[in-house]
Order: structure tokens, then sequence, then C-alpha cells
């Protein structure tokens, strides 16, 4: 029936393959146990507090360069560019080194460079 299917009757997938699908389908789920513990997820909860951390923010110091190592590169660039500095930084990850060091008087639009890492 699926390999040959009479032409009249069609040769999509749809309308040759499709019926037998739902018949083997159909069968599968008749030998399905229907006795589902209905109180098997009462009372449970689940602990999101470590999902929903919020990105840390950077602190401006007056035109000082923040501390930024071991924060997520991915969360510290974009506060950097926002915030007027032009961000150059290698590699993924966590922030393992920076230039200039941190407590470094900087002005806008300079170049701040990050090395990250996982």
């Amino acid at each position: 029936m699926v390999n040959q299917p009479d032409n009249n009757k069609g040769f999509y997938a749809g309308t040759v393959a499709a019926p037998v699908f739902k018949e083997i389908a159909g069968k599968t789920f008749l030998k399905t146990p229907q006795n589902i513990d209905k109180d098997l997820l009462k009372n449970k909860s689940v602990d999101l507090s470590a999902l929903t951390k919020a990105t840390p923010k950077i602190k401006g110091n007056n035109g000082l360069m923040p501390n930024v190592m071991g924060l997520v590169g991915r969360d510290v660039v974009p506060q950097l560019e926002n915030a007027g500095y032009r961000v150059d930084y290698k590699g993924v990850g966590r922030v393992m080194e920076q230039f200039p060091s941190a407590g470094t008087v900087i002005k806008k639009d300079q170049k701040i460079y990050l090395k990250l890492q996982n």
C-alpha cells in the first residue's frame, strides 16, 4: 500500500502514509496505561532563584575604570559601550584580564581591552 500506492487515490504522503500511521499510533496509545498518579506533582516546587539572577551593574566611579574581573563578557561589554567607551575583547566567557586596570582614570571614547575565557 505505501510502497506502491494506487495513483487514483493519491500518491502524496498525506494521502498514502498518514492513514497507516494513524492506525498504528492509535493502537499504540490504546496500550498506554491510564493509571496516572494525579498527586505526583502535588506540593512540588522548583527553586528558580538560581536561574533568575540579574545582570550585575557596573558601578560608575566618576571617570575611573571599574573592576570587571570575573564578570561575564556578554554582560560587561554592552554596559561599557553604553557608558561611552570603545571595547575590544578577545574570547568568550568571564573577564580574566582587563586594561586599563581597575581604578585607572579613563576618558569617554577611550578603548578598553578585555580578555575573556570560560
